[in-house]
């Protein structure tokens, strides 16, 4: 029972640590289960989603996504690699992606909008 009480302490302190005050500027939460969402939009990105490989390469950053048509929003992107099947069946080489997040959500990948700019 006390490693339970210590555990879940210990939890509350890691993730109010790790909402800075910069995750509720007006750029919203960063992405808390970064990894789980990017491979769940990958998923519906890619010709055969089955035993898709994802590994991040870094932490969220905040930037300000610039979308077709001119308008500005700010979010969240990350940095990941991929490998997934092609239309052959076979798994291609690791391939580099940034998802892009609005509100904790995956909405996006670089190559969909206009620019990216750091925040």
């Amino acid at each position: 029972m006390k490693n339970v009480v210590i555990s879940v302490i210990c939890g509350i302190v890691a993730f109010t640590a790790s909402v800075s005050a910069n995750d509720r500027s007006a750029f919203g939460l960063s992405p808390a289960a970064c990894e789980d969402a990017v491979v769940h939009y990958l998923s519906q990105r890619v010709v055969d989603p089955r035993g898709i490989n994802v590994a991040l390469s870094g932490e969220p950053y905040a930037v300000t996504i610039k979308l077709r048509g001119g308008r500005e929003v700010s979010g969240w992107a990350v940095r990941v690699r991929a490998k997934h099947r092609g239309h052959d069946g076979r798994y291609g080489a690791f391939k580099r992606y940034t998802v892009l997040f609005k509100n904790g959500r995956a909405i996006a990948l670089k190559r969909d909008v206009d620019n990216v700019k750091r925040a």
